[in-house]
């Protein structure tokens, strides 16, 4: 059985100005040996939980009665990886408005996703 480990990571977004003013700080390595991975990300950036709603009313049978809404327009990038019987997925968003000043980022990020050996 594939077990899919998802990790949502969002930089943290100030006004446009800051964004673009601030010089790359650098990476932090997230080492997690139980589950058997690692990867790099900027040390500006903060992990959030998320729940996201596309409809106000899912499972309403009529149409009319489920209304689509866009929650906010963003970029999404995966990475996927086997090891210890499993499949790994990282998964990467970014608003769409900052994705251009943030694609090194994401990719550096990208680039350093390993799966290793577990220790259970």
């Amino acid at each position: 059985m594939a077990s899919i480990l998802s990790s949502y990571i969002f930089s943290q977004l100030g006004s446009q100005e800051d964004t673009l003013a601030l010089p790359s700080v650098g990476f932090k390595e997230y080492i997690d040996t139980f589950d058997g991975y690692t990867f790099h990300y900027p040390r500006s950036w903060i992990q959030v939980n998320i729940k996201s709603y596309a409809s106000n009313n899912e499972l309403a049978v009529m149409p009319q009665d489920r209304v689509q809404q866009l929650e906010w327009d963003r970029h999404y990038l995966s990475v996927l990886g086997v090891e210890n019987n499993r499949l790994y997925e990282l998964r990467l968003q970014s608003p769409e408005n900052v994705f251009l000043k943030e694609e090194n980022d994401l990719r550096e990020v990208m680039d350093s996703f390993r799966v290793v050996k577990s220790v259970n």
